[in-house]
């Protein structure tokens, strides 16, 4: 007949199971040490049936109903606890090579001084350097097993993952960066390009019609034109004021009108003929010095100015109206001509700060027209962006020049 459980009964299993398993922990312990060879592996493959042997007995020998479900949980608990206690001490034991060295050094100390040998005993290290060298390799070996883990060996709290926080000083160079990053990415409200896409300017209608000072500042440059008086070198650039109609007239009609008044005053045919030569040879000569006086080099700055607005009415001018100077594609032009303009001057001479407010000026007058273009003939604003190389971010929204 099974023994009635008892209150004294279960405590006593129950102290009794958690002295065994700690007795056999430390013995499983010290032979791993001993034996070299791994503390968890020794642990583990013990424990279970260490563990349940040693219930199994136990109760036997206290006499309790195993079928009792007080008994039944109270062995499990023990178990459960006996378990938790080998895989502790199993993961502190969990050495790297440093400190496995060092507890193979500490191994004669400590068993010397627990057999009570005087060569040991009175070691220079004595106790208290035995056990100094034992939390050493102890915290030591804890540490290892910590490091060489990604993930915590008994909880996840926020505060293993927690990262350090942002002084005010650092969120404040982060802002900073990030609004650098922004304003890089935004297109310049003056040039209407981004950065490093300058070549849409050299690629542009506008940029195309425009006389450049670099083509200004070489040797002069000529074409050879066959005129009734002969070949005339004309200029590649007339000043301003002179077109191809005037350039027909000055170097076409006038010098043969000029060399025939001479012409009149002879008497003989031989006479004639001589005249209208030399008439002809002293026009011809009239006309190449002339030519180099029409070329735009020889203009001051308001010269290229005119000349440049002049080439910019016509190429943005309608066919029905080819000197439209009010066409709202016209006014922005030139706007953009004079802009880039003002911007090379102050980029040269950065004291200028007069200039600056009509820099500020001339942008917001751009941006209006624009602006004005775009409600009245959405298709033309967006083919007047692309022939003046102008983004439309350079345009809409907040312009801070």
């Amino acid at each position: 007949m099974a023994h009635q459980l008892s209150l004294f009964k279960v405590i006593a299993l129950t102290s009794s199971l958690l002295f065994a398993g700690c007795a056999l922990t430390l013995g499983a312990v010290l032979t791993a040490l001993l034996k070299d060879c791994g503390v968890s592996s020794v642990c583990s493959a013990c424990s279970i049936v260490v563990g349940g042997t040693t219930m199994l007995a136990l109760s036997l020998v206290i006499g309790i109903d195993l079928l009792h479900p007080g008994a039944f949980m109270s062995m499990i608990l023990a178990e459960l606890i006996w378990i938790s206690i080998v895989w502790l001490v199993g993961t502190a034991f969990t050495l790297d090579g440093q400190a496995a060295v060092n507890m193979r050094t500490m191994r004669p100390i400590m068993f010397g001084m627990l057999l009570r040998k005087p060569e040991f005993l009175n070691s220079p290290l004595g106790i208290a350097g035995a056990t100094t060298m034992f939390r050493a390799c102890l915290a030591q070996g804890s540490r290892s097993v910590a490091s060489s883990s990604n993930t915590s060996l008994f909880h996840t709290s926020a505060i293993l993952h927690a990262k350090p926080r942002l002084t005010p000083a650092k969120i404040r160079q982060l802002k900073s960066e990030k609004w650098e990053r922004i304003q890089a990415s935004k297109p310049s409200p003056i040039l209407g390009t981004r950065s490093g896409e300058e070549w849409k300017w050299e690629q542009c209608d506008l940029a195309k019609v425009l006389v450049k000072e670099e083509e200004l500042a070489g040797p002069p440059q000529t074409t050879a034109t066959e005129r009734p008086i002969g070949v005339v070198h004309e200029p590649k650039h007339y000043g301003f004021g002179v077109t191809q109609t005037e350039a027909e007239e000055l170097f076409g009609k006038l010098p043969v009108i000029s060399s025939n008044v001479t012409i009149h005053e002879s008497t003989s045919a031989a006479s004639l003929l001589m005249d209208a030569k030399a008439g002809e040879a002293r026009e011809l000569k009239k006309a190449n010095l002339f030519a180099k006086v029409l070329d735009l080099r020889n203009a001051n700055a308001d010269g290229i100015a005119y000349e440049n607005r002049r080439r910019i009415i016509e190429a943005f001018s309608t066919p029905e109206n080819p000197f439209d100077p009010g066409r709202q594609e016209v006014q922005a032009a030139i706007l953009t001509y004079r802009i880039r303009n003002l911007w090379n001057h102050l980029t040269k001479f950065r004291r200028d700060v007069g200039n600056r407010r009509g820099l500020r000026q001339l942008v917001h007058h751009r941006a209006k027209i624009l602006r004005y273009l775009k409600r009245t003939d959405r298709e033309r604003y967006d083919i007047l962006l692309e022939r003046l190389a102008l983004e439309p971010e350079a345009i809409e929204g907040e312009l801070v020049v």
